[in-house]
């Protein structure tokens, strides 16, 4: 009855490279009453990067969007819709919306390690959250979530795990809590586009949001009214549980590598003793990519995502028909020793240009593959190097409890498993 529903929920990644290893690049799974083909391996990933036409994601999003009153969003669009709305959003969710804001996100940062108590168990997943939603929310909508932010965790995780992951029952969306949690969210939606009308902002420069109303004004039926809510919070869904979960397994890695957290905080140090960084000045911050690079590795924001096939296609010798739904498992190459030697130790040096594991065909894949690989990836490393780096200059931490060890949920982001928390020991400035 269960299938390999207990062994997915267990260490998905696990099991799926198991599967791999034992029936190759393609085969079926099933989890109680629902079944999928799985495609996996850099085979997978070499397939979405020649041909993206095969999938479609609709579907797979409707409860999502009906739920917040809209007919489609960026993730469920697909084609030349998905496309086109890509590359309206693509210069908003790039680095370029940090260029000459690299100040704002790094003052945001050290405002909130202000407000971290000494000595006392501080959970790293919900700071993380607290610190990049912030950054997002000022950057991209001009709004800080402030009182929201536990409005959006709440109902966003609830949505996303009903609808999506279906690892919660539908009743689960009336539960009092989360009912409250979907009424503030909708009344962020409401602040936030009134704040944006024309006759407010004479004379700011135009943001995410202004963007959305320009594209809604000019193309109401690609861009209706009903789609701007979950249009314009989608910074703050997109960065819900990506970017703060990166920056939460990254701290977690530098707490368990003191050597790596050294040398990371002696090229921090230069960076800002020089000044307040700009945007270019990131790229000096050599060990502090790899240290995120191997990051992504080691702690996948998803072993698989799920996709319906649109159209008909041969894979490895098997006919995959449309209509089925598979699972692209595009990290599953992150675990396989034959492209990442010794794959369980956590090695920066994989980045370096003598070894440059990372760049063998279809091997890493942290943002997906795709059409639908995550638009924001830019943005999302530019802000993971500076609110780390932020940290690792202003504060001395130590993992609660010392022997700590990380490991994730999935629903369907990735989210640290139980009570991931550190201790402020020492204000270093």
């Amino acid at each position: 009855m269960l299938g390999n529903a207990l062994s997915l929920r267990a260490d998905a990644g696990d099991f799926l490279l198991k599967q791999y290893r034992a029936l190759g690049p393609i085969f079926r799974v099933r989890a109680l009453d629902r079944r999928f083909i799985v495609l996996a391996g850099p085979e997978a990933n070499r397939l979405l990067a020649r041909n993206d036409a095969h999938f479609r994601t609709r579907e797979l999003w409707h409860g999502f969007d009906t739920e917040l009153g809209a007919m489609q969003q960026i993730m469920s669009m697909g084609g030349v819709e998905h496309a086109r709305m890509r590359k309206h959003q693509a210069p908003v969710y790039s680095r370029k919306l940090g260029e000459n804001r690299v100040a704002d996100a790094i003052d945001i940062a050290r405002r909130d390690i202000a407000q971290w108590p000494d000595d006392t168990p501080i959970p790293v997943q919900y700071v993380c959250q607290r610190i990049v939603l912030e950054q997002l929310g000022r950057l991209a909508t001009g709004t800080s979530p402030g009182g929201y932010l536990d409005d959006i965790i709440v109902y966003f995780d609830t949505l996303l795990a009903v609808h999506f992951a279906g690892s919660l029952p539908r009743l689960a969306l009336h539960r009092p809590r989360v009912r409250r949690a979907r009424r503030r969210v909708q009344e962020l939606a409401r602040r936030i586009v009134a704040e944006h009308e024309p006759e407010r902002r004479p004379d700011r420069t135009p943001d995410y949001v202004d963007d959305v109303l320009a594209l809604h004004r000019a193309d109401p039926r690609f861009l209706p009214e009903t789609d701007l809510p979950v249009t314009v919070l989608g910074p703050f869904l997109v960065g819900l549980e990506t970017a703060t979960t990166i920056c939460a397994c990254m701290l977690y890695a530098l707490l368990k590598h003191p050597d790596l957290l050294g040398r990371m905080r002696g090229e921090v140090d230069a960076l800002f003793a020089r000044g307040v960084p700009a945007l270019g000045d990131l790229r000096d911050l050599d060990v502090t990519h790899r240290v995120a690079m191997e990051t992504m590795r080691c702690w996948p924001l998803g072993p698989a995502v799920p996709r319906l096939v649109a159209n008909s296609f041969e894979f490895q010798g098997y006919t995959v028909p449309a209509g089925e739904r598979v699972l692209v498992a595009f990290t599953l190459p992150h675990r396989m020793a034959e492209y990442f030697p010794d794959p369980d130790r956590f090695d920066i040096d994989r980045y370096t240009d003598e070894r440059a594991e990372h760049r063998q065909p279809g091997v890493y894949a942290p943002f997906g593959a795709g059409e639908h690989q995550c638009l924001g990836r830019s943005l999302a490393e530019a802000l993971i190097a500076i609110t780390t780096a932020t940290i690792v200059h202003e504060t001395e931490l130590v993992l609660d409890p010392p022997g700590y060890v990380l490991k994730l949920k999935h629903s369907p982001a990735a989210q640290p498993k139980g009570s991931f928390r550190f201790r402020l020991t020492r204000r270093r400035r």
